[in-house]
């Protein structure tokens, strides 16, 4: 049997300030230069919405218009979204009977991230890797925090009747997703991370 549950986390909305620039355009990388937390995360999907522009103004504009800007838990858009989604399964023991203490969980996080497809200047591009590089940086610590009470899912789901693996979760996954409010509220959505494009 399986049973699945997603967790919707959240965030990073970039307020900033924006300057207008002119220069030779310059192809930009969304990836990092060196791997980081969420590209050394084998749980991790990173997902992209397209975004153009040639200075700030018009890239943050298209951040703000795209129509696959995510929304956080809370219904607010968000330049980037990380959902995490635990799924069990548990195995029946040599009498055909489920066997909670066998239960099997795995975890997934898809991570949506803006990225920048049109060409700009060499100061833009500088501005906006530096942007991603935190943007990724705030994204992975909502992945960490699912990570951090992987154990505890594990725990609730092999301490049950097999029927009753779902509730137990539940209540960690609750937990879990008031750990990501305080950790956006902490770190104001990335903001005190260094996400804004400036």
């Amino acid at each position: 049997m399986v049973g699945n549950l997603a967790t919707v986390v959240a965030l990073a909305c970039a307020m900033a300030v924006f300057h207008s620039e002119s220069a030779r355009a310059v192809d930009v990388s969304n990836e990092p230069e060196a791997p980081d937390a969420l590209s050394q995360n084998p749980e991790v999907h990173i997902i992209y919405y397209d975004v153009r522009g040639t200075d700030v103004d018009e890239i943050y504009k298209a951040i703000q218009h795209s129509p696959a800007r995510p929304r956080d838990a809370d219904g607010q858009k968000a330049d980037a979204l990380t959902t995490t989604n635990y799924e069990w399964r548990w195995w029946k023991d040599g009498h055909g009977q489920c066997d909670p203490s066998r239960a099997v969980v795995t975890l997934k996080a898809d991570v949506l991230l803006p990225r920048l497809v049109s060409g700009v200047s060499p100061d833009v591009a500088a501005k906006w890797k530096r942007y991603i590089l935190n943007l990724r940086i705030h994204e992975a610590g909502h992945v960490l925090i699912a990570k951090m009470r992987f154990g505890d899912v594990m725990a609730a789901a092999r301490s049950v009747k097999c029927a009753a693996i779902s509730p137990g979760i539940n209540a960690i996954l609750d937990q879990i997703a008031l750990l990501n409010l305080e950790y956006d509220k902490k770190t104001r959505h990335g903001e005190l991370q260094g996400v804004a494009l400036e």
